[in-house]
């Protein structure tokens, strides 16, 4: 058996990687998956150029019995594609016995990355949108879509000819997606019979008119502590649009007081979403420990995610002690999970001092839709009742990144990256 090194080690690292990466990358692309692939079938390298062919204009012309034929020179059009533009996402391994021993710690790493390179992947070809010359732009740039505009997109193709057995697909993000759901003709796929089968293998969610709808892969809607639930902010029609965004595929991201979309609204129990209500426990009125106090919180190996997302804290410094995590300006919101609707990822160790008197979880994740089986749901929701804004002077009036702290990264912060790699990959069933 010939000795292992660095260098071999390194090698089966990249293969290890690349038999995983693309079914990541594939399955992370949109408008990737879409664009034309009928170019020259020749193997290319980085800087050659990829002939693509355009097909002529023909004309039917009408014949006599025993007329002679018209003959016709088309000219084949051909667009060059030069392979210039590359994508990387670099990511250090800080043990590469580990990877290799344990699979899963290396899909921690890769699966983020290559979600990135998808993510640029789309965003470079959405805005190529200037260079769609061949029919008008409908519609107005930041306003609302509306069944006009989506009748306008579908004339222009009919004007252009284009086949009807063609499928055709708008790409929209979470807020166009919410508008067009309140078409009243739009059609989801998994109350729709055969469309439902067309939704698994196109990865489409709905149609209308004779557009497929493809939501954007990347959206995660993020949602920061605003030090108080501001119901004024949150109509139950909003509420309900946040749910119905993760109970198609969304993710999202909920901070302390943002509590108010699993937990309801503090002051009134019938402003709520009662699906999510039931995930978890929530003690509105409960205290905070003094500014700058660290709590002793624990990790829950049980979580499904819960053992590689404790060697990642101790992998990254977080932890000292397996399953131990400080947690600075600690808050108490959220006392309990309800078992098989929620994982309680992070909480408080009731053996050590509890600076608020209570225990609670400060990080719990659940799936969505919660009235289906897990293994059908999609959406991923994760509730985090620790902040990281210790050390950030970050403020309204000073534009971004000028607040934000220059100091390493704190243990919960270490944290709540694992989360974010997390929440934006493929989703599993509760265990």
């Amino acid at each position: 058996m010939s000795a292992i090194t660095s260098s071999n080690v390194a090698n089966a690292i990249v293969k290890l990687v690349a038999a995983d990466a693309l079914p990541v990358l594939v399955g992370n692309l949109v408008m990737g998956n879409l664009v034309n692939r009928d170019y020259e079938p020749v193997l290319a390298q980085a800087g050659d150029t990829v002939n693509v062919p355009i097909p002529p204009t023909m004309v039917a012309n009408n014949i006599a019995e025993g007329g002679t034929v018209q003959t016709q020179n088309p000219s084949l059009g051909n667009a060059q594609i030069v392979l210039n533009t590359h994508a990387e996402a670099t990511f250090q391994i800080p043990d590469v016995t580990k990877v290799l021993a344990v699979p899963d710690l290396l899909r921690i790493y890769m699966e983020p990355a290559v979600a990135a390179i998808a993510q640029k992947i789309e965003s470079d070809l959405l805005n190529l949108y200037a260079g769609f010359t061949a029919n008008s732009p409908v519609g107005t740039a930041g306003t609302p879509i509306t069944e006009a505009v989506i009748d306008a997109a579908e004339t222009a193709l009919f004007l252009a000819k284009v086949p009807s057995m063609e499928q055709k697909f708008m790409v929209v993000d979470a807020a166009t997606y919410s508008a067009w759901r309140q078409i009243p003709r739009f059609s989801e796929f998994q109350t729709a019979g055969d469309a439902g089968l067309r939704s698994l293998i196109d990865g489409s969610v709905g149609k209308i008119k004779d557009f497929f709808l493809v939501m954007g892969e990347y959206d995660i809607v993020i949602l920061s502590c605003e030090g108080a639930q501001h119901v004024e902010t949150k109509t139950q029609e909003s509420m309900n649009h946040l749910k119905t965004y993760a109970d198609t595929g969304g993710r999202v991201f909920l901070s302390h007081w943002h509590n108010i979309w699993v937990g309801g609204d503090r002051n009134d129990a019938n402003h709520s979403l009662p699906d999510w209500k039931s995930i978890a426990t929530f003690n509105f009125g409960v205290g905070q420990p003094p500014g700058g106090s660290t709590q002793a919180t624990l990790v829950d190996e049980t979580a499904s995610k819960g053992k590689p997302f404790a060697t990642w804290l101790m992998n990254v410094g977080a932890s000292t002690v397996r399953d131990q995590l400080p947690v600075v300006d600690a808050r108490y919101t959220c006392s309990s999970v309800t078992a098989g609707k929620a994982e309680r990822w992070v909480y408080v160790d009731p053996a050590q001092p509890l600076l608020a008197g209570v225990t609670g979880v400060q990080d719990m994740l659940f799936t969505a839709p919660q009235d289906e089986l897990p293994e059908n749901r999609c959406g991923k929701v994760v509730f985090s009742d620790m902040h990281v804004s210790a050390g950030s002077s970050s403020k309204s009036g000073t534009p971004y990144p000028g607040g934000c702290s220059t100091q390493p990264l704190t243990p919960q912060e270490k944290a709540l990256a694992f989360i974010f790699f997390d929440i934006a990959s493929c989703v599993g069933s509760l265990e």
